[in-house]
């Protein structure tokens, strides 16, 4: 029973190597989001309803009951390990491809810093500093422009109360 666990974790480790010294910003956009996709296959073919930890974890039910519990401690630790090393990439990947989607939805807005489109009728980014670029963000097309700095812009304003004044606008169209 214990070979077939350990069987279980050495088919893991050796399809997971590839990804040991994975780097997104390597490959790019692109490339991590096709790393996700195959970790989410890798994930389901290590850890799903028919993968061979699965097989181990049934066999915990047929092992003498004096070695049931070292041996389900056993499995569990495997499990543990290989679903701790799925999910911090996971992580790593899903952060990375988030920020850079925001990158590239970068925006060049005369009189704002760091501004970025979030959707197609969302925007974040620095406190607007003069007309320029309050009539910069007016021929964006935003109409709604909420802040926590107290700027009477003359558009409609939503001031939202914060503790943290350095938290960016949102900038709504």
């Amino acid at each position: 029973e214990r070979e077939t666990v350990e069987a279980a974790r050495t088919a893991f480790e050796r399809d997971f190597e590839r990804f040991a010294s994975f780097d997104p910003a390597n490959d790019g956009l692109s490339g991590a989001e096709a790393a996700l996709r195959e970790l989410g296959e890798l994930k389901i073919r290590h850890t799903g309803k028919k993968s061979a930890l699965a097989e181990g974890k049934k066999l915990i039910g047929k092992v003498a009951p004096e070695e049931r519990g070292e041996f389900g401690q056993f499995v569990q630790t495997v499990e543990k390990g290989i679903v701790s090393q799925l999910e911090s990439l996971e992580e790593r990947l899903t952060a990375y491809i988030r920020d850079a989607r925001i990158e590239r939805e970068r925006l060049d807005v005369a009189g704002l810093q760091n501004v970025f489109r979030i959707s197609d009728r969302l925007f974040s980014g620095g406190s607007p500093a003069g007309e320029a670029s309050f009539a910069a963000l007016r021929k964006l097309g935003i109409k709604t422009i909420m802040s926590v700095d107290g700027a009477k812009p003359d558009v409609r304003y939503v001031e939202l109360p914060r503790k943290n004044s350095d938290v960016c606008k949102v900038l709504l169209s």
